[in-house]
């Protein structure tokens, strides 16, 4: 099989189980962490074939933050109290912005630089943000919705202009799925403070 043809073969089941996952994650189901897994393992190909680095090293990163993400989603804390949706406070949406910021440009510099990458800065603002989403959805921070709705927009183009036609159009429908999402979270997270 040429890489052309596992492209288009991969891309439509990879699309379909990430879109299955993310519903399970609005849901707040911990059945999403295992179609993310299967999902992630996929992108990770699709990826490298289309000269899209930095996405590769964030899907094998993403792969360890899932089981991270399942275990904080299963596992009470020492206090014996179970993961609750919050949002993040001021001081730390101030160093995920910092840290966010100058990561996006050391990734950026480094694929532009050292490596054949077909969109070094997109492929780096894609990496940085999506690593910050994936952080936040591990521990149930609301406000990755509303990250993840900016990154869909990049992420469109990207995908689009590389040939995954299929992973683009989830961006399309992403931001429709991340404001149920944002939703359903922030209905949760308000019947959490009104016990």
């Amino acid at each position: 099989m040429n890489l052309t043809a596992l492209v288009s073969y991969l891309d439509p089941i990879a699309a379909i189980l990430s879109v299955f996952g993310v519903m399970a994650f609005v849901r707040l189901k911990r059945s999403g962490w295992a179609l993310e897994v299967v999902a992630t393992v996929l992108k990770a190909v699709l990826y490298y074939i289309c000269g899209m680095y930095g996405q590769v090293g964030l899907k094998c990163i993403f792969i360890v933050m899932m089981f991270y993400g399942w275990y904080r989603w299963k596992y009470p804390n020492k206090a014996g109290e179970e993961l609750k949706v919050r949002s993040l406070t001021r001081n730390e949406l101030v160093v995920f912005a910092l840290l966010c910021g100058i990561s996006m440009a050391i990734l950026g510099y480094v694929l532009n630089h050292y490596t054949d990458s077909t969109v070094p800065y997109l492929d780096a603002f894609i990496t940085i943000v999506a690593l910050c989403t994936k952080y936040m959805l591990c521990n149930k921070i609301i406000e990755h919705w509303l990250l993840g709705i900016v990154s869909s927009i990049v992420t469109f183009y990207t995908h689009a202009s590389v040939g995954l036609p299929f992973h683009a159009a989830i961006h399309v429908a992403y931001p429709v799925i991340a404001f149920l999402g944002y939703r359903k979270w922030r209905a949760e997270m308000k019947g959490n403070n009104n016990p």
